[in-house]
């Protein structure tokens, strides 16, 4: 199995971001999924924005209901994703 897998998902720049419930529970599902395989991950979401910073919690906690063994965090600053992975 893959050890320290990371990722970063920067939406700095993103000022509309339109998903359904339904499709972050299938977001959510699939890294479920990829984590069978890829062990010991860690993602950081950038969101500047209110909205969007809303959206990536609702997701975060859908992904952490799933059993998912990811650590996952959502930050204002890009900087600061930067320094925590």
């Amino acid at each position: 199995m893959t050890k320290n897998v990371y990722g970063l998902i920067d939406y700095s720049d993103l000022t509309e971001f339109v998903v359904s419930t339904s499709e972050l529970e299938t977001i959510a599902s699939q890294y479920e999924k990829a984590s069978e395989y890829l062990t010991d991950g860690i993602i950081a979401v950038v969101a500047k924005n209110d909205l969007v910073f809303g959206i990536s919690r609702m997701w975060e906690a859908l992904v952490e209901n799933t059993g998912l063994q990811w650590e996952i965090v959502v930050l204002r600053a890009k900087e600061d994703a930067e320094a925590w992975i």
